[in-house]
């Protein structure tokens, strides 16, 4: 599918206003993607697990981070973290929750005392992004499944092949993926009860952060002829490339309105994307909702209640589409 290019304008809204906001740069660009054996980096990046090494290729210069370091000297990690910008608080004997500039945490991770640790994104409504406007790319979505067959290993699911032929087919599609091309990985489940089976495909897209995948659900039961079928709630799409997710968030913030909104939330819970041409980004802000927020408020313990604020951005005009407060209640 053609791909458009987006190429923010410093002229182009109004400037993000967070201080020492750090330059945004291009996928695969990161420190983390160029560690020389034997410096610094990449002695940290060898402490990590994979995941978090994933990451750490994807964190831009100056960004933030939350990480768990174990130490045997917990007192001078957190003081070279205060010193460094960064927040440290002692959670047990040895471990450091922290959350700092990327660097700082490369430096302490380098240490001989320190024997592991563990990044994180740092989640904040309001945290770092570019000072200046990044580039990206803006996709229009497709389906390229269709038409083609899709492998799965037979120890992958447990659904008699005369049920999975047909699954597989309504799976196929209706697979839709961002930028209109087959996903580098994806993994399958499924299985049967005595009266109905489900089947899941979920999409890994490269460059996209630890657990931002696309998540595919077709069911298939006696009830209605054993008939595939698929609703709403049977997808997430949250299988977007880092650096696009962060453009948007770029756009959303450079909005002096909306960036006044997503002020008064606390967290970031989701950045997920819309199928069209082109492809629209979610991003879902929360934060207690204000029942649960005030004095002496009591909240049931199995129930939920969270504001959300929803922005709607089109990255390939650089705009903010539509902005949507709700109150979430269980």
């Amino acid at each position: 599918m053609p791909l458009l290019l987006l190429t923010l304008l410093a002229g182009c809204g109004t400037q993000p206003t967070p201080d020492g906001n750090a330059a945004s740069v291009a996928p695969g660009s990161s420190p983390a993607a160029t560690a020389e054996p034997g410096s610094s980096l990449s002695i940290a990046l060898s402490k990590l697990d994979p995941a978090s090494r994933a990451l750490a290729g994807l964190i831009e210069p100056g960004e933030m981070v939350d990480a768990r370091i174990d130490t045997g000297n917990p007192v001078d990690v957190i003081r070279a973290v205060r010193e460094g910008g960064g927040t440290a608080n002692l959670v047990s004997d040895t471990i450091v929750l922290l959350t700092a500039p990327f660097d700082v945490v490369v430096a302490n991770l380098a240490r001989i005392d320190v024997a592991s640790g563990s990044l994180a994104e740092d989640l904040t409504a309001m945290r770092r992004i570019a000072a200046q406007p990044p580039a990206a790319q803006s996709s229009n979505s497709g389906n390229p499944y269709a038409g083609t067959d899709i492998a799965v290993p037979a120890d992958a699911v447990a659904i008699p092949p005369i049920l999975l032929r047909p699954m597989l087919a309504a799976l196929r599609d209706g697979i839709v993926t961002f930028d209109g091309r087959p996903y580098p990985r994806m993994s399958f489940d499924g299985g049967c009860g005595a009266d109905a089976c489900d089947l899941t495909a979920t999409g890994f897209v490269e460059g996209a952060s630890t657990h931002a995948t696309d998540w595919w659900a077709v069911h298939a039961a006696a009830v209605n002829g054993w008939l595939p079928t698929s609703g709403p709630g049977d997808r997430q799409l949250r299988g977007i490339p880092r650096p696009l997710a962060r453009a948007a968030e770029w756009i959303a913030r450079s909005d002096p309105a909306v960036a006044n909104e997503i002020a008064s939330y606390d967290r970031l819970a989701s950045i997920a994307w819309q199928p069209g041409q082109p492809i629209l980004i979610r991003i879902d802000y929360q934060r207690d909702c204000a029942a649960a927020r005030a004095p002496g408020a009591v909240v049931a313990e199995d129930g939920v209640c969270l504001d959300n604020l929803e922005v709607l951005v089109d990255v390939a005009t650089a705009r903010v589409v539509d902005v949507e407060a709700t109150t979430l209640k269980s």
